[in-house]
């Protein structure tokens, strides 16, 4: 049996704090294991250097192994991850993962679909909201591929 889980979609680089505590309460409520999906652009050989790391990041205390890991990493994205890491230690958010995924959002989850879990709930971020589905084309793909609750954050006003 598939394990469930929460796909939380976002995009390198965005700050993500404000909803951190949204994230927390949705794995209350679902008792499930949030999936942190980072969209960056990447050349193929970098997906397949990085797409393993998500076991490493999700076990507690291993965040300087996995740092370690991500040597063929730009320091851009080191630092990013190290600060989500951070700040979900913070909410003291447990039972998670990370996967760093190129543009091509729909074939990465789709073939970890098939593989290895499903998706409980989709939570999209601002970012990946306004840029990967400002065009209905890029929000009816995901609908029809993937039968999960969606969930779209919006940026907080002040």
């Amino acid at each position: 049996m598939k394990k469930r889980k929460i796909i939380f979609l976002m995009q390198e680089g965005e700050d993500i704090s404000s909803f951190l505590g949204y994230i927390k309460d949705m794995q209350n409520l679902f008792k499930k294991e949030v999936l942190f999906f980072i969209l960056k652009k990447k050349s193929f050989s970098e997906i397949f250097e990085t797409y393993l790391l998500a076991s490493t990041l999700a076990e507690e205390g291993a965040q300087d192994l996995a740092l370690e890991e991500l040597k063929g990493i730009s320091s851009k994205t080191k630092n990013f991850i190290k600060e989500l890491l951070a700040q979900l230690k913070l909410i003291s958010l447990e039972n998670y993962e990370i996967l760093i995924v190129n543009e091509d959002l729909f074939k990465e989850v789709k073939r970890l679909l098939d593989k290895e879990f499903r998706v409980e709930l989709f939570i999209i971020s601002p970012e990946v909201n306004r840029r990967l589905f400002s065009k209905s084309k890029g929000l009816k793909r995901l609908i029809e591929e993937f039968s999960a609750p969606f969930i779209t954050l919006i940026p907080k006003t002040p």
